[in-house]
């Protein structure tokens, strides 16, 4: 929407009592591939700091490696913070039962 001129005015809201993690994707691999040391080869550079860099800058996310440049500074963890992450096993019981709240609810 940025790119296009709107929300140029939207602000990140740093609000330490709803910090959480949100994940950007995954990584994933046939079950057979005709050629799995291309798979491996291809993992491994994805996963390396120019792979990374070229990654990140093609979907304008942030790495967890610390030697990449963020491309949006206002998602970079800050140190010392504890953030939800709700796809953490942890939390699992938790979502169920939100989940179950949320059915109730919308029926």
């Amino acid at each position: 929407m940025q790119e296009q001129g709107a929300a140029k005015n939207v602000k990140y809201l740093d609000l330490p009592e709803a910090a959480a993690v949100t994940s950007s994707g995954g990584l994933f691999l046939a079950h057979r591939a005709p050629h799995p040391n291309a798979a491996k080869l291809f993992v491994n550079w994805v996963l390396s700091k120019e792979g990374q860099d070229a990654w990140c800058a093609a979907n304008q996310w942030n790495s967890r490696r610390l030697d990449v440049a963020p491309r949006d500074p206002d998602a970079v963890p800050r140190p010392g913070v504890k953030y939800f992450s709700g796809s953490s096993e942890a939390n699992f019981p938790a979502l169920e039962e939100t989940q179950k709240w949320l059915n109730i609810l919308v029926k």
